[in-house]
């Protein structure tokens, strides 16, 4: 078997769009030819994209993206207002209401299965299967997840080794679940691509363990290929923070709830004059309204700092130069699998840790590393405790930091190993079946 295989990655996110999803494909798409993996991209157009980061899309310069634009995208184009994160980065964001966006999603989510993104996964899986033969195998990562109905048509049509990538889980994931006949027929989707897959990636031990017990049939097939840190996108160690500031980047919305800590966090300034004097909170990206106005009730307008959305290494240098990084996930975001991308991040920065989350992955691995503390998103006692903890830690110059040995194994570079062990099984099965087949008379 050869040292070199064409991979066909599937993924609707993307640089220059901006996110977690996004960054996991550009790093796969960087390091899989380290291990005998050279990829092509099939993704959606630019135009697609609202907020765009030019500097995380030169990853990808040099590695081959075909863009397909998706059904009655002439008719109605799917993005306007495209902007630059690096040519205007906001001092204070709020998600902007736009009227009727509510109602539409609700909409297509009644109607389109599995997703929206249906109508772009139509004429990729068009495009897929006629470029189909010069590829060793094929990723779909998702999601969105019609991109794995992609798949499982490639597999169907095409007999390419396949591998299913699961950023999130699918129909055992509350943050996708779906009543009625849309969630038996998503339910019916899943059961189908996961009998066509070849193997079947997850990003923690937790996700594989509720894809076994969901779909008993597939624990052979499972790969971890947890979420890392790319060390090229760290900046260089900087001095002391001179005040607390704690730093979190991501979403804060109704499913990643901050309250409970805005309220622990404005006992204890109450409580601690010299907590009070030091605190400072700086929030990086997508901000909902009443967040805003939650934080600054809590400690102050004064000592809050809305950022918004930021390129990707900017938010990172930005939260290097923080005392603390705070995490939060949630039951309702993703059960108890939930392990958001950023911790990778924050330990990478070698900043102490507050990991706000359910029992799972993420309170295991910031235990595990010694990276920080940890507590329970809605309790408020114990968020606080953590937050003192810290604070006194901080005050006396003895910060906590990741253990090194475990940080080693956290780079994005394993996730691209741990990812190309999936391709390389998935194509190893297919060689096997075909010397077991007959061979045709003569």
């Amino acid at each position: 078997m050869s040292d070199r295989h064409r991979v066909l990655i599937i993924s609707r996110e993307l640089p220059p769009s901006i996110g977690p999803h996004p960054i996991r494909v550009a790093k796969l798409a960087k390091y899989l030819p380290e291990f005998g993996w050279e990829p092509t991209i099939l993704s959606v157009p630019t135009d697609h994209v609202v907020d765009r980061d030019e500097q995380l899309a030169a990853e990808i310069e040099g590695i081959p993206v075909i863009r397909i634009p998706r059904l009655l995208s002439r008719v109605a184009p799917p993005a306007t207002g495209a902007r630059s994160l690096a040519d205007e980065v906001p001092t204070r964001a709020v998600v902007p209401h736009k009227p009727g966006l509510k109602l539409k999603n609700r909409l297509a989510r009644a109607v389109l299965i599995p997703d929206s993104s249906i109508l772009w996964a139509i004429p990729a899986a068009r495009r897929a299967t006629a470029i189909a033969d010069g590829f060793d195998a094929v990723l779909t990562t998702a999601p969105p997840f019609s991109t794995h109905l992609i798949g499982n048509r490639l597999v169907r049509s095409c007999g390419l080794p396949w591998v299913a990538e699961y950023r999130d889980n699918w129909t055992v994931n509350p943050l996708y679940e779906r009543g009625g006949a849309a969630g038996w027929l998503n339910r019916r989707l899943e059961k189908r691509c996961l009998a066509a897959a070849s193997a079947v990636v997850v990003v923690s031990e937790a996700a594989a363990a509720e894809m076994q017990e969901a779909f008993p049939g597939i624990a052979s097939r499972l790969h971890v290929a947890r979420n890392g840190y790319d060390p090229d996108d760290l900046p260089e160690p900087g001095p002391r923070p001179a005040l607390f500031e704690i730093a979190y980047a991501g979403s804060l919305d109704e499913r990643r709830d901050p309250r409970p800590f805005f309220a622990a966090l404005a006992g204890l300034t109450a409580a601690f004059p010299e907590l009070n004097e030091a605190v400072r909170l700086r929030l990086m990206g997508h901000v909902a309204d009443w967040v805003v106005e939650a934080a600054a009730d809590a400690i102050g307008v004064e000592k809050v700092t809305f950022d918004g959305l930021l390129p990707h290494r900017e938010a990172l240098a930005r939260a290097a130069r923080a005392a603390i990084l705070l995490g939060i996930t949630t039951q309702s975001e993703a059960g108890g699998a939930g392990f958001t991308s950023k911790l990778f991040e924050y330990l990478g920065l070698q900043r102490p840790v507050l990991m706000l989350a359910p029992d799972g992955p993420a309170k295991d691995l910031v235990r595990r590393s010694g990276g920080g503390l940890v507590a329970d998103p809605e309790d408020v006692p114990a968020i606080a405790a953590a937050i003192k903890q810290l604070f006194h830690e901080w005050a006396a110059g003895s910060e906590r930091q990741c253990d090194q040995t475990i940080l080693a194994g956290l780079t994005r570079r394993a996730t691209a190993e741990a990812v190309a062990g999936a391709l390389d099984t998935a194509l190893e099965a297919r060689l096997l079946r075909r010397h077991a087949e007959p061979a045709p008379p003569l």
